[in-house]
């Protein structure tokens, strides 16, 4: 019997996350993809190409590697199986990479699944969620305020979490994109804040890597004034 592999991680945050798997959601919404090919782009014009493949008998769809023949119950453990193979290296996302014809202009998982396509690949000035993805790994792993941070992929783009004491949220940003424009959202102590280094918080524009990575230094060292009780707000917070 062929083996399934399969992200074992996946379960939990299914159990977080209102949206179910992305490739189970797939078929409940599209079962005429059912013997469709799919592409993985882990750069942008080199892919690896699967077929999509529905299992009456366990009620699942499964995507298999066309060139191993492995087949996987999420994208996710076909990206994590193809990485560990060393087709590629640092992190992609499946809602943006995984194309339904071989070409990565094309329409992708996001866009069936959320309504709006997530750009990846550079086309314009503004960063990607590649870059922005692997700067903050990077940061991660040489920067010790970065040690504790968290990250998490968004539909939109991406989340970063950082720890105060006891393991507490302190601070919470998100990045997101809408086509090639940027937007940042960030809570202090779970309140919103309206500007980050005098940059308006919600304004969609582009913005370079360098940008980027300097608001997520000064959100990483800034500290936190907690004023006095105001009528309507249990804590005025200041960055």
């Amino acid at each position: 019997m062929k083996r399934v592999l399969s992200d074992c991680t996946n379960y939990q945050i299914l159990k977080k996350n209102k949206h179910p798997e992305a490739l189970q959601e797939l078929y409940n919404l599209r079962p005429e993809f059912n013997g469709k090919p799919v592409y993985f782009f882990y750069r942008k014009a080199q892919y690896r190409e699967g077929l999509l493949i529905y299992d009456k008998q366990d009620r699942t769809f499964y995507v298999f590697d066309k060139k191993t023949n492995e087949k996987f119950d999420t994208f996710a453990s076909w990206i994590k199986f193809l990485k560990i193979k060393k087709i590629f290296s640092g992190e992609r996302s499946a809602l943006a990479t995984i194309f339904f014809e071989p070409n990565s202009s094309g329409s992708n998982l996001a866009s069936l699944l959320r309504t709006r396509q997530t750009p990846y690949w550079k086309n314009y000035n503004s960063a990607n969620i590649a870059e922005v993805t692997l700067l903050i790994k990077l940061f991660k792993t040489s920067r010790h305020e970065f040690f504790d941070i968290r990250i998490r992929e968004n539909v939109e783009g991406i989340s970063v979490i950082f720890f105060g004491k006891e393991q507490k949220i302190e601070k919470y940003l998100i990045i997101k994109w809408q086509e090639n424009l940027i937007f940042y959202e960030l809570n202090i102590l779970e309140k919103r804040v309206k500007k980050i280094n005098g940059i308006e918080i919600g304004i969609a524009t582009e913005r370079t890597l360098s940008e980027i990575e300097k608001t997520i230094c000064y959100i990483s060292v800034a500290k936190i004034c907690t004023g006095q009780k105001t009528e309507g707000f249990e804590k005025v917070v200041q960055l």
